[in-house]
């Protein structure tokens, strides 16, 4: 940017390209490095930055925060302000027609983790629950034919889903599945996405029963059928579905990662107890717990 002296960022590609994009247009009118703004607020607007996703999970192109891999913990961490948000998103369906379809069901499924857990977090809001719910419809009826035979239309409605899902957790909150697809994300680099989808129904199902009937509410938005079922009984047939989206995806196991040492699993449950999102989790999770859902998942 400075060598060329730019006036405007474009980023193609996904929320790693898109965030990157957004801490340089961060420094570059702020100074520093992207260290010096995690957590605090920016002191001038950032450079603008136009974003163009190319796959369709992350979002990155509506929110107002950068997430960076801290290489001297190995944890994530995030500039967050509005004053970083892009100043416009390109979204074309047309870019992930050639993606893999692993890499469609794990982004699709990156999104839907942001629609539920900005549902279901505590700092939901009216406004941000009619987006987040619609994403969810979209994305369950539509990610199984686009992952797997690229149609147009799913294709369309789960790029539509995923920028939804943006603008709803970004206005709102992730929550515990974040808490720890961040940790493990930044600690053994393993794709966002993926950590997500492998989390999602186990954290679910754990924090349902501190809003079941939200959560019951996400399994009609999922076409589960819920008529005659107590709120906790339809939660649970969410969960179920989650479950089945995940295999049907062939979304990949905890334990077929050759970098996850169980032995770090204590580490990483401190951090996700610490991690900012764990307040606004339904249930917020201890470390004991957080370390209770890692052993379950490796040892599906």
């Amino acid at each position: 940017m400075k060598e060329v002296n730019a006036d405007v960022l474009v980023a193609v590609g996904g929320g790693s390209t898109m965030d990157t994009a957004k801490t340089i247009a961060t420094i570059m009118t702020n100074g520093g490095c992207s260290r010096d703004w995690f957590d605090v607020k920016l002191d001038a607007q950032s450079a603008p930055v136009i974003c163009v996703p190319t796959t369709c999970g992350t979002g990155s192109e509506v929110t107002f925060n950068a997430v960076i891999t801290n290489s001297d913990t190995r944890l994530k961490a995030n500039i967050f302000d509005p004053k970083c948000a892009p100043v416009l998103a390109l979204v074309d369906p047309e870019l992930i027609k050639k993606l893999p379809a692993s890499m469609v069901s794990s982004t699709g499924i990156d999104a839907l983790t942001h629609a539920i857990e900005a549902y279901v977090c505590t700092v939901a809001t009216p406004i941000t629950d009619a987006i987040a719910i619609k994403a969810v419809k979209l994305i369950v009826e539509n990610i199984v034919k686009a992952a797997k035979k690229k149609d147009d239309t799913a294709l369309s409605n789960v790029m539509l889903a995923s920028m939804m899902a943006g603008m709803a957790f970004g206005n709102a909150d992730t929550a515990g599945v974040h808490c720890i697809a961040e940790c493990f994300g930044g600690f053994y680099d393993i794709p966002h996405g993926v950590t997500n989808s492998i989390f999602l129904a186990e954290v679910s199902e754990f924090s349902m029963p501190g809003n079941p009937k939200k959560y019951a509410e996400v399994a009609e938005a999922m076409g589960v059928e819920i008529k005659g079922l107590s709120d906790k009984e339809a939660a649970l047939k969410g969960v179920e579905k989650i479950r089945e989206l995940c295999d049907e995806l062939e979304i990949p196991k905890l334990n077929t990662f050759d970098a996850i040492d169980p032995e770090d699993f204590e580490h990483l449950a401190e951090a996700s107890s610490l991690h900012c999102c764990n307040e606004h989790n339904p249930i917020e999770a201890t470390k004991e717990q957080y370390l209770a859902i890692f052993e379950k998942v490796y040892n599906e």
